[in-house]
């Protein structure tokens, strides 16, 4: 477990050392795959590490790295599996049930787990059902990752099906419009108004990297526009704008940079859930 840069958390916990695969669009640019393939040919690493890091062995879990959150007494907000997916096909369930004992046990903190495969974790939902004595951790945010409208169609409707102490979704890295089909109306009580959805949190931000796609500044203000409106935190992680090339050389031309926590209309949405 490490402290991360990730601006909505405090911690990153990656108890699983694994490869993930892409699974639609959002991943063509993954930063985690990248990562592996640095992480494979890196002697400090130990060999079985490396194996599994190249795609040539299986998913293993780190009982150090599973342990960490237990011996962390200050209450914290912890990233778990960012560093792949939870429910990724390769996974066993049984993994998956000694990282949610873990979780029940380290009630002090918030674990937020965002998945590509909601259908994954749905059907490992339903072979469990024993989360803490009931059906959800209360101090468990479950989300999806989602990068477009049909992504978002696919994903958010499975993940709500799973009870949650809040669902949150991920749009990053943003590659399209997408609306999220919300109202206040279930925000307050999901029962009078069970045509939209109830998320609890949206996050939202562009691509990182030298092979990014763009992202437009409609996009995010209109995703804020209608969480504002059914009364949804949001959370504008990052996005870019046109910065002038000022040398020596040339000028009148501008790239685009990546501006972490931007301002949105005037003012900075950092908002959480409560």
């Amino acid at each position: 477990m490490q402290k991360t840069k990730i601006e909505y958390l405090d911690y990153t916990c990656n108890p699983i050392a694994m490869r993930c695969s892409p699974v639609s669009a959002g991943c063509a640019n993954c930063w985690h795959i990248a990562m592996c393939d640095r992480m494979k040919n890196n002697p400090k690493i130990p060999m079985e590490l490396r194996e599994i890091y190249a795609g040539d062995a299986p998913p293993k879990l780190i009982e150090s790295r599973l342990e960490a959150p237990l011996k962390l007494k200050k209450p914290a907000i912890i990233g778990l599996q960012f560093m792949g997916d939870l429910w990724h096909e390769d996974i066993p369930h049984t993994l998956i049930d000694d990282i949610f004992d873990v979780m029940t046990a380290a009630k002090q903190h918030a674990f937020i787990v965002l998945t590509k495969r909601p259908q994954n974790m749905l059907e490992w939902y339903n072979e469990t059902i024993i989360l803490g004595g009931g059906d959800y951790l209360p101090n468990l945010w479950l989300g999806v990752s989602v990068e477009d409208q049909k992504t978002a169609d696919e994903r958010i409707p499975i993940l709500l099906q799973i009870p949650a102490a809040k669902h949150i979704v991920s749009y990053e890295p943003a590659l399209g419009p997408v609306n999220f089909n919300l109202c206040h109306k279930c925000q307050i009580d999901p029962s009078q108004c069970e045509e939209h959805n109830h998320i609890d949190w949206v996050i939202a931000g562009c691509e990182s990297g030298p092979n990014r796609r763009p992202a437009k500044i409609e996009w995010f203000r209109d995703v804020k526009n209608q969480c504002v409106e059914a009364g949804i935190p949001y959370f504008l992680k990052q996005m870019t704008k046109k910065t002038e090339i000022k040398n020596a050389y040339s000028t009148g031309k501008y790239f685009d940079k990546i501006v972490k926590m931007p301002e949105l209309d005037g003012k900075i949405y950092d908002e959480l859930p409560s």
